[in-house]
């Protein structure tokens, strides 16, 4: 029976890892996955650094990159048989956990490296089939000869296949002398041909280390999210909880046997998963697999029990993945749909632009080593962070102080230099590539005169250097583009091929939090999905209040409603309990900032208005929309009562009929004309929004034709020319 775990597994495995992975595959923008290390090439790092021999064939980077659901399959299928063994040697529920924990953290490159692990741990480490030490000798030279020649991961391999050459080097009837002679002798015969390795080529000892470098470094991990702790992220949760558990179990079960090599090796895989998630799936794969075979017996239950829990562990497997599915996409269909879509990121391919590339998240490298990139680009830095450490400091050194904007030179408090300017004059890069997640980054580089946006996608926002003539007529149309998004006007629109994508609705999201980091908050609303998720509705908000601080900053007087809706959005936000820190110490600090810029001389649109038009005012300043709509009636003029019963029912649900609520509000010959200008200034605004660009136009000029020396002229007079309704 211990060969029974290694059957085909059953279905129900397979289906609910595939599902799990499936969830994940709709927050993931790049849609095909390398099975093949691709070939790392990259200016500043040195260009000797070592890479497996396959990954130089031609023929193999040919076939290198395959659609995300087909190794998710494949994934799903060594997931399953791992699971099938569990559940037949030990546990249904464990096996259960086991396949949730590795799907949640599985990485679809890692496929090549994670199978040659399994294999080191199942037939070289546990040793406890009865096989013939030249059998599993040749196992471990197969398995390590195939490591070496196919993954940059191969010194996990090498670490269990050592290790368990150690283990069965002696048996355990010898006696202690003899065992650490033969075990002595055996280490130094297995490490021989890797120290001279070594020391013919260095980095192929520094790739052989990997694992222990990443543990090592201390990088800022938005330049390397890769090396942060497993315990770093939420999603990595179940793996790492999982990690612990089996590796503590097998650690307990090998020092029972007095097995301190096989000790170690759990240990080893403990540490790196644990110390840095690249390695989680790696880890977690090894040591359930090794402590399941180290168990010689299958749990001893009735027959009928046993397929009775384990039908009901599948069933329970595949419900929680399908509810995982349902829970992580805003729109199941159309998400799962556009995830399995050719068109995710923007096509770089056909830029003719020449130049360096300056990553600042390096584990996107994988992007940019790949047949998409531009023909004659290079990295300045890549993520083999296992040579070159020096420059790798100063590259992490240089991307902190860009994404600080820290221009100009400091001093660090290690003593050395700060500053970005110089050393990208150095580099010359023609790209600089930042995370579409790094908005504070973003929206600093955007106001960067030497640096213009090219592209947009939910994964990086690309900007290139002007310089170059290449680069100024891509940036010459995403200009036209973006700027078209956030003013549509009468001219023809700009193609969105090689500028913008935006994928399923979750990338959307993400692409609209870049364009309001920007400073276009109606492209931004354009692009977000019609949904309630809880992202779409942070960014909806912080869209409200860029636009409250636009016109606070171009006109010096608040604009109600843009206001209204950031404080009443924000206040809403503060009571959501799904709200992460970060996101809760965001909008704490948006409130803070709109709420501070309350006082008399931006609220009040001029002298003679009433107390009870005075206290409407300040309510909706401070977004207590509730407030405002019990106090109308203290008003006494029904046209200004229902002007701003108008105005708090588009910040409480804008639409169509709303908009012509406030445009009769608006056009009543008994309101002030102060309010009128308002008014009519307001309804331009939220036609934009609405995707209205004649209605918008109409609008404003109205509101110049009410009173053209308002102090929301300039405001007004910069949408009309970007409407192309006024010459500059």
């Amino acid at each position: 029976m211990s060969n029974a775990g290694w059957k085909l597994p059953a279905i129900g495995w397979w289906l609910a890892s595939f599902i799990f992975l499936c969830s994940r595959l709709t927050s993931e923008t790049v849609t095909q996955s390398s099975v093949v290390e691709p070939l790392h090439s990259s200016t500043i790092a040195s260009s000797a650094a070592w890479g497996p021999p396959l990954s130089k064939l031609e023929f193999a980077q040919a076939w290198a990159y395959w659609p995300n659901w087909i190794v998710a399959a494949l994934v799903a299928a060594l997931i399953a048989v791992i699971a099938r063994r569990t559940a037949a040697r030990h546990s249904s529920w464990l096996a259960a956990w086991i396949l949730l924990a590795l799907s949640l953290s599985a990485r679809l490159d890692q496929l090549i490296a994670v199978i040659l692990v399994v294999l080191a741990c199942s037939r070289v480490a546990p040793a406890d089939l009865p096989r013939s030490r030249t059998a599993t000798l040749i196992t471990a030279l197969v398995v390590s000869l195939a490591a070496m020649l196919t993954t940059i991961e191969f010194g996990i391999v090498l670490v269990v296949v050592f290790l368990g050459l150690l283990s069965a080097a002696s048996p355990h009837s010898t006696s202690v002398f003899n065992s650490v002679v033969r075990k002595a002798l055996a280490g130094i015969l297995v490490a021989t041909p890797f120290v001279v390795a070594s020391f013919i080529q260095p980095s192929f000892f520094h790739a052989m280390i990997r694992p222990l470098t990443a543990a090592c470094y201390s990088v800022d991990h938005q330049i390397l999210p890769s090396l942060v702790h497993s315990f770093g992220r939420g999603s990595d949760w179940p793996a790492a909880f999982c990690l612990l558990l089996v590796a503590g179990a097998a650690i307990r079960y090998a020092w029972k046997q007095a097995d301190v090599e096989r000790a170690l090796l759990v240990i080893f895989l403990g540490i790196i998963g644990i110390v840095s998630r690249a390695y989680l799936w790696l880890a977690l794969a090894g040591t359930a697999t090794f402590y399941i075979g180290r168990l010689r017996h299958e749990v001893r239950v009735s027959p009928v029990t046993a397929t009775r829990n384990r039908i009901v562990a599948q069933l329970a497997s595949v419900f929680i993945a399908v509810v995982h599915l349902y829970w992580t996409t805003n729109v199941p269909e159309d998400e799962f749909a556009a995830a399995t879509a050719e068109r995710r990121m923007v096509d770089t391919g056909s830029w003719r632009i020449k130049g360096s590339i300056l990553l600042t998240n390096l584990d996107h490298a994988g992007d940019w080593n790949s047949m998409q990139a531009p023909a004659n680009t290079s990295l300045l830095m890549d993520n083999r962070w296992d040579v070159n450490r020096t420059e790798l400091l100063e590259y992490v050194g240089v991307c902190q102080d860009l994404m600080d904007g820290r221009r100009h030179s400091y001093r660090r408090s290690d003593g050395a230099w700060g500053g970005f300017a110089e050393r990208l004059g150095e580099w010359e890069p023609s790209l600089i590539v930042l995370d579409s997640q790094q908005l504070q980054a973003i929206r600093r580089l955007s106001v960067d005169p030497n640096w213009n946006v090219l592209s947009i996608d939910a994964r990086r926002t690309i900007f290139g250097n002007p310089t170059s003539p290449q680069v100024r007529a891509q940036a010459q149309r995403a200009g036209e583009l973006f700027y078209f998004l956030e003013w549509p006007n009468s001219r023809q629109g700009v193609a969105a091929d090689g500028v913008l994508e935006l994928g399923t609705p979750s990338d959307a999201t993400k692409v609209a939090a870049v364009f309001n980091a920007i400073r276009l908050p109606y492209a931004a609303l354009r692009a977000l999905p019609d949904d309630k998720a809880i992202q779409t509705e942070l960014v909806r908000v912080w869209c409200y209040v860029e636009l409250a601080h636009r016109a606070l900053r171009q006109t010096g007087r608040l604009s109600l409603i843009d206001q209204a809706r950031a404080v009443s959005g924000l206040r809403t936000l503060e009571e959501n309990r799904w709200l992460t820190t970060s996101q809760r110490r965001d909008v704490d600090t948006r409130l803070r900032s709109l709420t501070e810029q309350v006082s008399d001389s931006v609220l009040v649109p001029g002298d003679g208005i009433s107390a009870a038009e005075q206290e409407i005012r300040i309510l909706l300043a401070d977004g207590r929309l509730q407030e405002v709509r019990e106090s109308l009636q203290a008003l006494e003029t029904e046209a200004i009562r229902e002007f701003y019963a108008a105005i708090e029912a588009c910040c409480s649900s804008l639409s169509s009929a709303a908009l012509k609520r406030m445009e009769l509000a608006t056009a009543s010959s008994e309101l002030p004309q102060q309010l009128q200008e308002e008014g009519y200034f307001y309804l331009g605004g939220l036609a934009l929004e609405l995707r209205m660009p004649g209605k918008a136009g109409e609008f404003l000029l109205q509101s110049r034709d009410t009173n053209d020396t308002s102090p929301r002229k300039s405001l007004r007079d910069l949408y009309l020319r970007q409407l192309l309704l006024i010459s500059n």
